[in-house]
């Protein structure tokens, strides 16, 4: 037993270090919400020995967890009588006197019967107040080792269930904690987490005696919130002097001494301002004479002599500055004996996104809309300060859910759902940022999904003033040579019951008009004008847009109508090509005809260079006449001459959709290479007669207009790969 109490000691070391959050003076203004919490405390006779000790020292530490502004409710089993509810009790705790109460609740010893009156009593002390504050928390919190007199264990669990279901004055629904301690008799393993089957039920249970402070400890940080300073924020210059660091801007500031009675004198921000002191609870275990018990089987050393304070440091009306804080004690302790525990003064708050727009509060959103999202942001308390998470302690954890009607539809592991799905009923989404066992933050944000009723759509021409380029063109008409600057269009105009629908309203139905919008023209936009009316004109669908195109699919009566909630509206414009149609034609033309040019009109081969054989030498060597008589075949044709006057007409000439054609000494060319004719004859070559050249053809006779001399010999050709060929025909390969 005695080993099991020091482990239970270390326990409570590292679990009484999580266990107090601020307290404010009773006429400060409240830094946070109020909490609202009522215990059932089970002192039935099952709960003897140490695990009395545990759970009512845990207890104390629970009621000096809570701020001055909540309410706290404790309902004693043995001052509950049998089911019938007649001189049941609900005790009032006065949280401006911590130190009263926790005396109050050491020197407990009744005990009783395990009547489920109790957890009925201390579910309508929440019931019976009258906070109507949004904000403000309901806990219905439960200590029991699981047996009650008579009832079904799914009994119990249905009636949590129908709790956890009640709405609270403020239209929220109460936290439900219920903590099952084993007495060594009955099986509490009939209470499991799945028994419950709602969020806002947390089933556990506690085999042991740290499982009980653990989970007592463990609520008790989710209701008050804050996190315990560890690593290199904290630091021990001396044994009576702890130094520690706070990113974030702080509600307040708690420290918790353990196995000693050491007092906080001072805490200092930056060594110089001091912050006053405005709670210090001493906390002991309940002695023997108490509990009236002789039997060290039963009771051990370690348990008995359990002590510790609880110190609350802070301003009255102010928060904390983030920084650096000295906390000075009066005489020695050990490290591990003292635990500083801040309370960040951060708050989630969640907004609503359409089209990555904020909306505020009043947005009545529509059945089916589209374009939602949800985002969740910390905020320094009372300020528009966004709090980066990365500044929040490590291990923070962040999550948020969309439920609608009760059902989750879906969720993140951040604070952001960019895609919000809703369709029909109550939506609620819930954001938090917890870092377990020691703080919980949370932000809710519902709202109710409307069905859209729209009664009567009015349609009409909409012009947008621009000026006709004929007087028979009525304001009806659509230029489609002018769609870049063009506003004229069909004016929708929506009637629901209350009448004609605004802006606001507008913006909530787009998504279902323009759902059943229908055109009979390529493009369009969909403008909300300041009225609330719904303008529908054509557009250019891409900046490669030709009007002429359109113009061959779209020209005359193009109808615009809609359906809407049974309702109907249509109306027509007038589609016609307008001024400015050349550049179009020509981007019509021009590529049509750089393709001909490309993959049909014939060329030459590159670098295909012509000469005249004239004679042959001693060795048998062709002797060739001057350059003038030689000819390179570009491929956009050829000539001997660079001047620019004489290259630009042929360049031209070349462009029409002939074959490229050069004479060359009495001799014609005819380029045969194209995308789709790249083999056997590359060229074709026709005398002055202008007939197909071959061994046997007559050699031009005379000087032509391009030739200096008649032609001697043979007609050669140089290939793009540079070798020369002698022919003794003209069969070019």
């Amino acid at each position: 037993m005695k080993r099991a109490l020091s482990v239970l000691s270390i326990i409570l070391i590292v679990l009484l270090s999580l266990a107090f959050a601020p307290q404010t003076n009773a006429e400060s203004t409240p830094v946070r919400s109020r909490r609202i919490v009522s215990v059932m405390y089970d002192d039935s006779g099952s709960m003897t020995g140490d695990t009395w000790i545990s759970a009512n020292y845990a207890m104390q530490a629970f009621t000096a967890m809570l701020n001055k502004e909540d309410t706290l409710y404790i309902s004693y089993m043995s001052e509950n009588g049998p089911d019938d509810g007649i001189d049941d009790i609900t005790r009032t705790i006065d949280l401006n006197n911590p130190q009263t109460e926790v005396d109050s609740i050491r020197s407990h010893n009744e005990q009783g019967w395990t009547p489920l009156n109790t957890l009925k009593n201390s579910f309508s002390a929440l019931t019976g107040e009258n906070d109507t504050n949004p904000n403000t928390e309901y806990w219905l919190v439960a200590f029991t080792d699981g047996d009650f007199n008579g009832v079904k264990t799914s009994e119990v669990t249905t009636l949590l269930k129908t709790y956890a279901e009640t709405e609270m004055p403020n239209g929220t629904k109460a936290k439900i904690f219920f903590m099952t301690i084993p007495d060594g008799v009955h099986n509490i393993d009939e209470y499991t987490p799945s028994d419950s089957g709602m969020s806002n039920i947390d089933i556990r249970k506690a085999k042991s005696m740290s499982d009980v402070t653990e989970n007592i400890f463990s609520v008790a940080a989710e209701i008050s919130g804050r996190y315990r300073v560890t690593g290199n924020d904290l630091s021990m210059p001396d044994s009576k002097t702890i130094t520690v660091s706070a990113d974030l801007p702080l509600f307040n500031i708690g420290v918790l001494t353990q196995n000693s009675d050491v007092k906080v004198e001072s805490i200092t921000y930056n060594k110089e301002k001091s912050i006053p002191i405005k709670s210090d609870v001493s906390i002991k275990a309940p002695g023997k004479e108490i509990l009236a018990v002789s039997d060290s089987d039963i009771l051990s050393d370690e348990a008995l002599n359990m002590q510790g304070r609880a110190v609350i440091a802070g301003q009255n009306n102010n928060t904390l500055p983030a920084g650096k804080y000295t906390i000075s004690f009066s005489d020695s302790l050990n490290e591990s004996d003292a635990a500083i525990l801040l309370e960040p003064a951060v708050e989630l708050r969640i907004q609503l996104f359409k089209d990555g727009s904020p909306v505020d509060d009043s947005y009545e959103v529509t059945e089916n809309e589209t374009g939602l999202s949800v985002h969740a942001a910390l905020y320094e308390y009372g300020s528009n300060n966004e709090v980066l998470p990365s500044m929040m302690p490590d291990g923070v954890i962040f999550s948020i859910t969309h439920s609608e009607n009760g059902a989750e539809i879906e969720s993140d592991d951040s604070l952001s759902l960019d895609t919000l799905t809703v369709t029909s009923g109550e939506n609620t989404i819930i954001a938090s940022a917890s870092l377990p066992g020691f703080f919980n933050l949370t932000a809710e944000k519902s709202f109710v999904t409307e069905t859209p009723v729209v009664v009567r759509i009015d349609a009409e021409v909409y012009p947008d003033g621009s000026e006709r380029l004929s007087d028979s063109d009525g304001p009806e008409v659509v230029y489609l040579t002018d769609l870049e600057k063009n506003k004229t269009g069909i004016k929708f105009t929506l009637y629901e019951d209350e009448g004609k629908i605004d802006s606001s309203r507008a913006k909530q139905l787009l998504d279902s008009f323009n759902a059943g919008l229908s055109v009979d023209f390529n493009n369009h936009n969909t403008e909300i004008l300041p009225d609330g009316s719904f303008l529908v004109y054509p557009t250019k669908s891409s900046i490669f847009y030709n009007p002429l195109i359109d113009w061959l699919f779209h020209h005359g009566t193009q109808k615009v109508s809609v359906d809407l909630n049974g309702a109907h509206a249509e109306g027509s414009l007038t589609f016609k090509l307008g001024n400015g149609w050349i550049i179009p034609l020509l981007m019509i033309l021009v590529p049509l005809y750089l393709i001909w040019w490309f993959l049909f009109k014939k060329h030459f081969p590159r670098g295909t260079l012509l000469h005249l054989h004239g004679k042959y030498d001693e060795y048998d060597d062709a002797v060739y006449y001057k350059e003038d008589d030689s000819l390179r075949l570009s491929w956009f044709g050829a000539t001997r001459r660079r001047n620019i006057l004489l290259i630009v007409p042929k360049l031209i000439y070349l462009l029409f959709p002939i074959p490229s054609k050069v004479k060359f000494h009495g001799y014609t060319f005819t380029g045969q290479k194209t995308f789709f004719r790249r083999h056997d004859l590359q060229l074709a070559v026709k005398n002055v007669s202008g007939k197909s050249v071959s061994t046997s053809s007559r050699k031009p006779s005379g000087k032509y207009p391009d030739s200096k001399i008649d032609m001697d010999d043979k007609l050669y050709i140089k290939d793009a790969t540079g070798n020369i060929n002698k022919y003794d025909s003209f069969k070019l390969e």
